[in-house]
């Protein structure tokens, strides 16, 4: 079956894009790098939660990560959804440390790290929220009633969990990673009835993935940015010096001699990422510190975009997030000295 593989969510895509975009001594902002962090630890929950799943494959499972859907005017995400002929599961990851402590009296998910305590979002109710939101919107869809799972899996090997009441439910719905195969192996133990034909599984997995809408964040207006704040033109990847010139056809840098054929790609891509979906021959133009139009309509159309218009109404159209590079990181941090400064 086919499914959604696992790609960098846009959160994580875009924050990257900030810190490669941003000048040196604005990168280490506390509050930029404690959201970031929060995102890096999300997305290394899931591909643990994705390795543990893979140990125990379910029978013509089809896996969907990260999936985002709107159920009218309400989005609603999961981390991942399976769907198989006799049953559905959502799982909803957690990356957390500490003693988590689960109150079902009072339904309360409650972490301690040391002596800090505090309550954290329900991830019992939150996936059994997604279930709901799930099963309104597959009603639009002439397909068969089938069950929904839900289970919260907590990734993060050092978390200890405590069942405060011994609730039976939270049980079978809270648990570590390392039980995770096991725990698949039970429910598909569970329904041993096909419900969904091949065609049908085939229809949904098309309906599915062409629904997804990932959410893209606006960092820049997140994190109140003005242009003084960014890097002018592309940045030479040694030194850091900006901008690089245009030389024939070859970026240069004129302080360290550093020259690359394709440093424009990185920063086109993360001008999608931070600032809109689309972009002019003049905007890149801006964008590369470069004087010839010329210049610009070469590097765009070399890129093989989308594009729209004609002359210079033309503009230039971002990829599909799961077509942005995979392994890019952000930029080395060389400055420790400007926490006091304010975004």
């Amino acid at each position: 079956m086919s499914g959604k593989p696992r790609t960098k969510p846009p959160v994580l895509l875009c924050y990257e894009a900030l810190f490669r975009s941003l000048k040196p001594r604005y990168r280490e902002h506390p509050k930029l790098l404690s959201e970031y962090g929060k995102h890096v630890a999300g997305y290394q929950g899931e591909q643990a939660v994705d390795y543990a799943a893979s140990i125990s494959p379910l029978k013509n499972a089809a896996y969907y990560r990260g999936l985002r859907l709107l159920n009218g005017r309400f989005p609603f995400q999961m981390d991942t959804k399976i769907v198989t002929p006799a049953f559905q599961l959502i799982i909803e990851i957690k990356n957390m440390t500490g003693e988590l402590a689960y109150d079902s009296l009072h339904h309360q998910f409650i972490q301690t790290v040391g002596a800090d305590k505090k309550r954290q979002r329900n991830p019992i109710q939150q996936v059994t929220q997604q279930k709901m939101h799930l099963q309104s919107w597959l009603q639009n869809f002439n397909l068969p009633l089938m069950p929904i799972e839900t289970l919260t899996v907590v990734s993060n090997p050092n978390a200890i969990l405590h069942n405060i009441h011994e609730a039976p439910d939270v049980q079978n719905k809270l648990i570590h990673v390392e039980s995770l195969p096991q725990k698949l192996q039970e429910i598909e133990k569970k329904y041993p009835q096909r419900l969904l034909t091949r065609q049908q599984q085939l229809n949904l997995d098309r309906l599915l993935n062409s629904s997804d809408k990932p959410h893209h964040p606006d960092l820049v207006s997140m994190f109140g940015l003005q242009e003084d704040h960014f890097i002018q033109g592309i940045p030479c990847e040694k030194c850091d010096h900006s901008p690089m010139e245009r030389l024939r056809v070859k970026w240069s840098c004129p302080r360290c001699g550093h020259t690359s054929i394709d440093a424009h790609v990185r920063v086109i891509l993360d001008y999608f990422l931070l600032r809109k979906p689309t972009i002019s021959n003049s905007e890149c133009r801006e964008l590369l510190q470069l004087s010839m139009a010329s210049t610009a309509y070469h590097l765009l159309n070399a890129l093989d975009l989308k594009k729209t218009g004609h002359g210079r109404w033309r503009v230039y159209h971002a990829p599909p997030f799961n077509a942005f590079p995979q392994t890019d990181e952000p930029p080395s941090q060389r400055h420790n000295s400007f926490n006091h400064i304010k975004l």
